[in-house]
């Protein structure tokens, strides 16, 4: 009679546990399939079906090479034949085609052999993710920057940079090749190496100013390869960006010329003065000077004037919007690309328009604008929404410069504008995408929280209680059996065993206390949890003032935290975690450390684990960035920023 109760509760935890893993696969937002070892489909999840278009009634039973062509055109076969030989395979942004209903895209697939219970290979298995909007979207964004790297490239300007200690980073071609060099040849160089050897000494001086202040210009001697000294007017500008180390951009005009020529044309003043004084013989010479000066004055103005002609047709060809406007909001220049992108058909037409009064830009007062401009004289990269002359609203990239006279007095600002529309369209598709699936996947370990604790875990309950009832009727009946009654009891605590499992496993898959008390009080409670089976010391600071945040914020920054915790526990060795929760001028620090034994930064292996790259995903998604830094041996720091407020940037 044990032997046929035994048989019948495997029978019924089978059956659990199949059902359990059919709703897992059918539930889950990745497309799940498998295959036989004749490359049939035996498994099709609704992913799939969402994803391919193909329902599975339509695939199972098919071969996947004669239903899908494209596996053997673009080489996925051998991922199927390779999991038939034991081998699990990743791949990364694979194109698909489905003829069948005219779809393409990209996606990445994880195959791995199928196992049957006595451990033959019977077929493979595969879980696939679509990441056509994803690789689109990168794929705009590199021909993006293309075309500005092209535009730096390819301008008859001179343009370079380099970090806070001199070192070139960038040099463009034309500014190489008016020092006689390849742009290659100077990178990596100290930019002292090409100024003049009288100015050298002053090189320190202008790098610790520019630590100290974002712009500097004025006129500096450069020394060619040929060794001829040219004198550039230059205009250099610092970049501080967050993760990165500051550098600065420079552009640069050579006016060697000019200078020779007002350099001379003083000369020939000055003689022509003591000739007419002491000589009146010499003054037919001196007269011949002052034409020959003049001549050579004629030749600069021509070369200017060639000058001004190549930059009208970089104004007129130019892909982004250039514009000139007066500080009291008068529209001096505007190139066509600019007129096009506002609506208008002529340059008479925006011309009308009185940017102080009826600017393109409603929530955003030009006075705000002047304000920012004149305080620095430069804004880069303004990103903000204008509206059309039809009304239409787009986003745009706005940089912009004030041009001065030698008292100091605006002249005018000049700028460049790029339309983003597309660009912000995608980010904030992705954004709403990333948001539904975290809500999605949330809700889903939501219902399986609540289906282990309230299903299985009131069956367990049930069996527990009729084992007890069992062994009491079978004592009252048989009389003490010690065999029986130890068989009992070990399957009594076996079924309270698994209770408590799945109890655990249902508050790791959805704390109930972030729901209900918020993030702070759920990671007490995860750390509390933790600790009672642990011998690190865990801590916890939070803030005055720290903010509840959005749902799916909150339970992105939970999972954040519960695996930088769990790393730290299972790998890390560490004696002491602390979690630290604080503000800073409207963004939200995070930080996690551990006195652990810490790991290298940089190994591609160590920050490419699956843990590693869920967090950055996640931190992504709320629009914060994560920063990890580790020593070997002191232990390791993660740090989540993100965002409390919708701020503008200025």
């Amino acid at each position: 009679m044990c032997q046929r109760a035994l048989g019948s509760r495997s029978l019924r935890i089978l059956s659990v546990q199949k059902e359990f893993y059919e709703i897992l696969i059918n539930s889950s937002v990745d497309g799940i399939l498998a295959f036989d070892r004749d490359c049939r489909y035996i498994l099709w999840n609704p992913a799939m079906e969402r994803i391919s278009g193909m329902k599975a009634e339509d695939v199972l039973g098919r071969c996947a090479f004669k239903l899908f062509p494209f596996l053997r055109e673009t080489g996925e076969d051998k991922f199927f034949h390779e999991a038939l030989e034991g081998t699990s395979s990743i791949t990364h942004k694979r194109p698909y085609t489905v003829a069948q209903i005219g779809r393409e895209g990209f996606y990445e697939g994880h195959y791995s052999p199928l196992y049957d219970t006595v451990g033959e290979i019977v077929g493979g298995f595969a879980i696939v993710r679509d990441v056509t909007e994803q690789t689109r979207a990168e794929d705009a964004l590199r021909a993006s920057e293309k075309l500005y790297r092209d535009l730096v490239e390819n301008s008859l300007g001179l343009i370079s940079t380099h970090d806070m200690k001199g070192e070139l980073l960038s040099v463009n071609p034309a500014a190489a090749r008016m020092l006689g060099y390849r742009p290659e040849e100077m990178v990596g160089r100290d930019f002292a190496d090409f100024i003049a050897p009288a100015m050298r000494s002053r090189v320190p001086l202008y790098l610790a100013q520019l630590k100290h202040e974002r712009a500097g210009q004025g006129l500096m001697r450069v020394v060619t390869r040929a060794g001829e000294e040219r004198i550039w007017m230059y205009r250099n500008m610092r970049y501080d960006e967050e993760g990165r180390a500051s550098y600065v951009i420079g552009h640069a005009q050579d006016i060697t010329e000019r200078v020779r020529a007002e350099e001379a044309l003083r000369s020939a003043r000055d003689e022509l003065e003591l000739s007419v004084t002491d000589r009146t013989a010499e003054l037919r010479e001196a007269n011949r000077v002052l034409q020959e000066q003049i001549l050579e004055r004629e030749r600069v103005e021509e070369a200017l004037r060639e000058s001004e002609a190549r930059f009208r047709s970089l104004f007129e060809n130019a892909t982004i919007g250039l514009y000139r406007t007066t500080p009291d909001g008068r529209i001096l220049l505007a190139n066509p690309t600019l007129i096009r992108m506002l609506g208008y058909k002529t340059f008479e037409e925006i011309s009308r328009r009185n940017l102080e009064t009826e600017g393109f830009e409603p929530d955003y007062l030009r006075e705000q604008f002047r304000a920012s401009l004149e305080r620095a004289d430069l804004i880069i990269g303004l990103e903000s929404s204008w509206t059309k002359r039809d009304g239409t609203i787009i986003s745009v990239r706005e940089s912009a410069r004030t041009i001065r006279d030698a008292s100091g007095h605006v002249l005018y600002y000049e700028g460049t504008v790029e339309d983003i529309t597309a660009r912000k369209q995608a980010e904030e598709a992705l954004h709403r995408l990333a948001d539904r699936l975290t809500t999605a996947q949330e809700d889903e370990h939501r219902r399986i929280s609540r289906t282990l604790h309230d299903e299985a875990g009131q069956a367990l309950t049930a069996l527990s209680v009729r084992l007890h009832r069992l062994e009491k009727r079978f004592l009252e009946q048989n009389g003490d059996d010690g065999h029986v009654r130890n068989e009992l009891a070990e399957l009594r605590q076996i079924a309270q065993s698994t209770q408590e499992g799945l109890r655990n496993m249902a508050h790791t898959l959805h704390p109930s206390a972030l729901e209900h008390f918020g993030l702070t009080e759920a990671v007490r409670g995860f750390l509390h949890d933790v600790g009672e089976n642990s011998e690190v010391e865990l801590e916890m600071e939070v803030a005055r003032g720290f903010p509840r945040c959005a749902p799916t914020t909150e339970s992105a920054i939970y999972r954040i935290i519960q695996e930088a915790v769990t790393n730290a526990l299972r790998h890390a060795e560490a004696k002491r975690i602390r979690v630290i929760f604080k503000c800073d001028n409207g963004e939200a620090i995070i930080t996690i450390e551990d006195d652990g034994r810490g790991f290298d930064t940089q190994s591609t292996a160590a920050m490419s684990g699956i843990g590693l790259v869920s967090m950055r995903e996640r931190a992504e998604m709320i629009g914060g960035q994560l920063l990890i830094s580790s020593v070997k041996g002191r232990g390791t720091t993660v740090t989540l920023r993100f965002p409390t407020s919708s701020e503008r940037r200025q």
